[in-house]
């Protein structure tokens, strides 16, 4: 393993502890953020034949995706509370 996969193996594990610090305070929307984020690095470890083209253009839809949950959850939360 190289110095990028020992990173991302890292950040992997960073993320998941914060994503499960996130699911411990009730926190669902900001739990699947950073649980995907995890997903996505400790992937990108145990793939080794992802190009590294495929990976930042991954990356950036990853990363696009965290505000896009973030902000659609709390609305979409309220509207299903009130369907009850």
């Amino acid at each position: 393993m190289g110095l990028i996969d020992w990173l991302h193996l890292t950040s992997g594990f960073l993320f998941l502890v914060a994503a499960l610090h996130k699911i411990y305070k009730r926190q669902a929307e900001h739990f699947f953020t950073r649980f995907l984020v995890s997903a996505w690095f400790f992937l990108t470890v145990f793939e080794q034949h992802f190009t590294v083209e495929f990976v930042r253009a991954m990356s950036n839809y990853v990363i696009m995706l965290i505000p896009l949950i973030e902000i659609i959850s709390p609305i979409s939360r309220k509207y299903w509370r009130g369907k009850r």
